[in-house]
């Protein structure tokens, strides 16, 4: 072979090779994944007036964010570590789920003692009302316990066939949620490990913005919970577009030129600093 044809070879192969980076898409940025977009309903309204997604879950590659405009968590089942970014604030914190748990789950002590003080201030059956209406992980009793129990209804959602079931905190109902099995996170997430998450959060008392009691369920194992509807609230989450899709490498990083403080600062920003 001589110099020339060896430069005619060398040459398709660089073209060659630089058409199946173009036609793979980069793969080290792009990954196949899901995207859920959800919208949160107040009582005594319809789904109609409020059309637009507050809420956009994507899942790909062990790694989740739930993203509002006013703020992102990402977190990274691999390392199970979570950002929390404030896009009002232009900050993020980037650390270990302990950490993250052992704050919250020393606020809700505090939010505990603050509540059983006025508690003991009331007649017995307001005190019973509000701690009803604690919250699923704001509860005061120091124990949780979560039941879930399947019913016969079944209804498309998202164009998806969800089936109900009825969730129950420390012996109460809760939550009415609607579940598609076909949502299926085990497809881009190792469950293993997104358990393993949940369950460090459940320790907190706490959930990332967008999660519902649901989600922090062994509901996730059997699919995704399309339609919640918190029973003391009446407030309805809801999801309105479901893809699988591929999910951009930058949906998981940080934003540029976004400050980083201490996780106090991010989750409590007018709080007074002892």
């Amino acid at each position: 072979m001589n110099p020339e044809q060896r430069q005619r070879l060398w040459t398709r192969g660089v073209c060659f090779a630089g058409l199946l980076l173009l036609l793979h898409g980069f793969p080290a940025r792009v990954a196949a994944g899901w995207y859920i977009a959800s919208t949160t309903i107040p009582p005594n309204s319809s789904p109609s007036a409020w059309p637009t997604p507050q809420i956009v879950t994507r899942v790909a590659q062990n790694r989740l964010t739930y993203e509002t405009r006013a703020w992102t968590q990402i977190i990274d089942l691999n390392t199970q570590q979570l950002s929390v970014i404030s896009h009002l604030g232009q900050a993020y914190w980037q650390g270990p789920i302990e950490a993250y748990a052992t704050l919250m789950a020393a606020r809700t002590q505090e939010r505990r003692a603050r509540a059983e003080r006025l508690m003991n201030q009331l007649p017995r059956s307001p005190q019973r009302l509000a701690a009803r209406r604690a919250g699923p992980f704001d509860s005061l009793s120091p124990k949780l316990t979560i039941i879930v129990t399947p019913l016969s209804e079944a209804e498309s959602v998202a164009g998806y066939t969800a089936h109900k079931y009825r969730i129950q905190r420390n012996g109460i109902a809760y939550e009415e949620t609607w579940l598609a099995e076909k949502i299926d996170l085990g497809t881009d997430v190792d469950m293993s490990k997104l358990n393993a998450f949940i369950g460090k959060l459940r320790t907190s008392r706490t959930t990332p913005p967008g999660a519902v009691l649901a989600e922090l369920t062994e509901l996730i194992n059997r699919g995704y919970p399309v339609r919640t509807v918190n029973l003391v609230t009446q407030v309805v989450k809801e999801v309105v577009q479901v893809e699988q899709r591929s999910i951009r490498a930058e949906a998981f990083l940080v934003p540029n030129g976004y400050a980083h403080k201490a996780l106090v600062e991010i989750m409590f920003p007018t709080r007074r600093r002892l």
